[in-house]
């Protein structure tokens, strides 16, 4: 059986912990070089006895990604479950602690650059089967947040009364690659970059994070998700119709007929 030592051997260095605060909510302390593109590991200890908890990934800095645990939105399935397992650890006193590695490798494959962490993410989840990565059938595909995650096998359909705008789009061949840009879709009924949102197709819901894909910070609004493109390309071709509604600024239904 992996241990800490064994995620210690990798890279990973302790760099903050969880804490109950006075209002009786889940807090953190984390030192932070504002480094992305990272791992990171919850990792219990309590009395002689040492859990690695859970391993993830983001593509933001620590302190941000953190946030999203400390104080998750409604929808935010990934953050909501992992703060509830925080929160009962702490009070029965265990200790949380917050290690990370940090990509400080150029890695390249033919001139491309590698993101260390999106390629070791998967393999260190089956060395040390951390107790809330959840595998098999009911797998949370967690924290790939230019992707999908949270996979949930249920229908939600929008209320009446929901804040919701509905546009149709011809299919490109990067819509079926899973890249969507959304400009097509008014700012107003947008999230802010950064927004982890829920996306449905069909009876599949996911989380998936909304980015802004230019890096040069011109206005690129943008999911870019597998399991969309997938979905997409298994109805429709190139050139054929699709629409897009989002509601209250923050979940996305995908549709192949007008609704």
């Amino acid at each position: 059986m992996k241990t800490i030592k064994d995620l210690e051997e990798i890279g990973f260095k302790e760099v903050g912990n969880w804490f109950l605060n006075i209002e009786n909510t889940i807090d953190f302390s984390v030192e932070d070089d504002n480094s992305t593109e990272l791992l990171y590991s919850f990792v219990s200890k309590y009395e002689d006895k040492i859990d690695i908890l859970y391993i993830g990934k983001t593509i933001k800095t620590l302190t941000d990604r953190m946030q999203g645990y400390r104080k998750p939105g409604k929808t935010q399935n990934t953050n909501i479950r992992l703060n509830s397992i925080l929160k009962s650890k702490l009070e029965e006193n265990h200790k949380v602690h917050i290690y990370t590695l940090i990509n400080q490798e150029d890695i390249r494959f033919k001139g491309i650059k590698i993101n260390l962490s999106a390629g070791l993410e998967d393999n260190l989840i089956k060395m040390f089967n951390p107790k809330n990565n959840l595998h098999g059938n009911s797998k949370i595909v967690e924290d790939l947040e230019i992707d999908e995650n949270n996979i949930i096998v249920e229908l939600i359909k929008p209320e009446n009364n929901d804040f919701c705008y509905t546009a149709e789009k011809l299919a490109s061949n990067s819509n079926l690659q899973g890249i969507i840009n959304l400009s097509f879709i008014p700012i107003e009924y947008l999230p802010e970059f950064g927004d982890i949102v829920t996306i449905h197709l069909g009876t599949l819901i996911f989380e998936a994070n909304y980015i802004n894909g230019n890096r040069n910070e011109q206005y690129d609004p943008r999911l870019n998700s597998r399991l969309i493109g997938n979905w997409l390309s298994e109805r429709i071709a190139v050139n054929e119709m699709f629409y897009v509604k989002v509601c209250n600024n923050n979940t996305f239904y995908f549709y192949t007929n007008a609704q």
